[in-house]
């Protein structure tokens, strides 16, 4: 068997290294005796891992104590014991997880067909390929089931059939017949009180996903929705749920400023007032307008119409009167689109300080926008099959520096869209 070699690199930190080692030679024989099992069997057949003296600790915390154990070829083998005693912590050591978590330390061996996969020539990304790894807690990317499936295969540069890898794989895990008619459905979660961007050419669905977060699409007629949209736990389209309700706690600012036919003090009240707002609206107003950093602009003509402010100055009056509602999550449909560049960059500035209290989705065809002031960036593609579908989500850096998928390179980097 051969492991894919990398530089030389230390295997752990040296000093902590050092220290456990010391610890463990200075440790009476008698004490490792008492320490160790009680009875240990060998398996029959072909060994895949044998284990040799290891222990680990967590900064001065051992967590595991001289382990010796072989674990068979092709066979099952159950780790048990009480909460605290160190399975999880073993089962991490045989891809190397381990390493991944600051302060631990580690001595012993740890032989994969005869291969020390803590030696120094070896790959720990390439030992996590060929020890693959489930958790506690399902942890699916928020992709498609294709993708998800396809995922490792393409960042690993897979050149065979994708379609029979994720049919075979899927057949493998008894999933294939339950969801063979819904490889392509998406899914997607969005962090609290982080900039999450929608990213696509026109008409790939952005705007149509953005107005399914506050039920926008119930009013136009002849929508019909299928699936679940859950906000905090809850399927905000069941039918025990009041959609004004949702519309009140999920703010949107739509890509054309709208400013009511009022003041610019009534367009802020305006929703706190039909939500029977019984405190200070002075104060609301002030605060509201505070937020989105319009205040010093405008305090002094509070009672001026809306109307007769700028472009980005409506903008942000919008934005004021999401916020007089007290939402959790604002939604912005390509708030910055009519704007000119200064009045752009108030805006995306603002964006980065509400999202310290606020969770933001915002749709945007400028991919430097979205390089600028999210956290998260979905890429949405439609093509020939299949319309609206999520092609990639994932943290903005990620996304364009090291996108997984070909097409979301490719729309990154201007190819087409």
């Amino acid at each position: 068997m051969s492991i894919r070699v990398r530089t030389p690199q230390p295997r752990r930190d040296a000093d902590q290294g050092d220290a456990a080692r010391r610890a463990l030679r200075s440790r009476p024989a008698e004490e490792r005796a008492e320490a160790a099992p009680a009875a240990i069997a060998r398996p029959d057949g072909e060994i895949a891992f044998a284990l040799e003296a290891l222990n680990l600790w967590y900064g001065a915390k051992q967590a595991l104590t001289d382990v010796g154990l072989e674990i068979a070829r092709r066979r099952v083998t159950a780790l048990i014991g009480p909460s605290g005693c160190g399975k999880s912590t073993l089962l991490r050591c045989l891809n190397r997880m381990n390493d991944l978590i600051p302060g631990v330390s580690i001595a012993g061996r740890v032989s994969y067909h005869g291969v020390d996969i803590y030696g120094s020539e070896v790959d720990p990304v390439e030992v996590r390929r060929r020890v693959g790894m489930v958790f506690q807690k399902p942890n699916p990317f928020p992709k498609s089931i294709y993708e998800n499936v396809a995922f490792g295969a393409r960042v690993n540069g897979f050149r065979g059939n994708l379609d029979d890898l994720v049919e075979r794989s899927l057949r493998r895990a008894a999933l294939w017949d339950e969801v063979r008619d819904d490889l392509r459905k998406s899914g997607l979660a969005i962090a609290r009180r982080r900039v999450t961007a929608l990213i696509g050419p026109s008409g790939c669905g952005k705007s149509t996903l953005l107005r399914c977060l506050n039920r926008m699409n119930d009013l136009i007629p002849g929508v019909s929705i299928a699936g679940r949209v859950s906000y905090h736990g809850v399927d905000i389209y069941g039918s025990e749920v009041d959609p004004v309700e949702v519309r009140r706690r999920v703010g949107m600012v739509f890509q054309k400023p709208n400013p009511f036919p009022k003041s610019i003090y009534e367009n802020v009240a305006f929703g706190a007032r039909v939500n029977g707002f019984r405190g200070n609206l002075d104060d609301l107003v002030e605060r509201s307008l505070r937020r989105a950093a319009l205040w010093d602009e405008v305090r002094d003509d509070l009672r001026k119409s809306g109307l007769a402010l700028s472009g980005g100055q409506q903008q942000r009056l919008c934005i004021a009167r999401a916020l007089a509602n007290n939402p959790d999550v604002i939604l912005m449909d390509e708030p910055c689109s009519a704007l000119d560049p200064i009045a752009t960059l108030k805006i995306e500035d603002l964006m980065r300080e509400l999202a310290d209290d606020y969770t933001i989705v915002v749709v945007t065809h400028n991919m430097q926008q979205a390089a600028r002031v999210s956290d998260y960036t979905a890429f949405m593609l439609t093509d020939e099959d299949i319309t609206g579908q999520l092609i990639e989500y994932a943290p903005t850096e990620t996304m364009f520096t090291q996108p997984a998928d070909e097409r979301t390179e490719d729309y990154i980097s201007g190819r087409f869209g």
